[in-house]
C-alpha cells in the first residue's frame, strides 16, 4: 500500500477508525445512567413520534455501499470523504471473524449518484483492533 493510499481525507484509515469508535461510543449512553424520555410515549399534541423515533441506532449508509460490502454486522461508524483522490465512505463493521476487531470498508461513493441499483466499489478493505 502506498503512502497516500492509506489516507481517508489527509488521515490516516486507522486513524478516522479509531475517531469513529471514539464517537460511537460516546453517543451510547451508559446503561447505569437515566435517559430522559427513553421508554416513554412523550408526544407533542397531534405527533405520531415518540421521542424513541428520534434517535438513531447507526450512522446513515446508502444502499449501494452496503451491497459493496456485503455485510449484514451493524455499522460502528461510517462518515464520508476522499480517499485516493475519489469521493468515498468510509464504514466500520465489527470484524465476522474476531470480535476483538473492525473491518473497515472505503467504497466509491459515484454508486450514490448513479441511477442503477448496483453496488459501489470497494477500494480498501483492512481489519484493525477494537481498542
Amino acid at each position: 500500500m502506498t503512502p497516500s493510499a492509506d489516507r481517508f481525507s489527509g488521515d490516516s484509515v486507522q486513524s478516522q477508525v479509531k475517531g469513529l469508535l471514539a464517537a460511537g461510543r460516546a453517543r451510547k449512553p451508559a446503561s447505569n445512567e437515566p435517559r430522559s424520555g427513553i421508554g416513554t410515549e412523550q408526544t407533542s399534541p397531534g405527533s405520531t413520534q415518540s421521542a424513541n423515533t428520534l434517535l438513531q441506532s447507526q450512522p446513515p449508509v446508502p444502499d449501494c455501499v452496503r451491497q459493496a460490502i456485503n455485510s449484514r454486522e451493524d455499522v460502528l461508524g461510517s462518515k464520508t470523504g476522499v480517499y485516493a483522490g475519489k469521493s468515498a465512505y468510509l464504514v466500520v463493521v465489527p470484524d465476522a471473524d474476531d470480535k476483538a476487531r473492525v473491518t473497515a470498508y472505503v467504497v466509491d461513493a459515484k454508486c450514490v449518484h448513479q441511477q442503477s441499483d448496483s453496488a459501489g466499489e470497494v477500494l480498501m478493505t483492512q481489519s484493525f483492533p477494537r481498542s
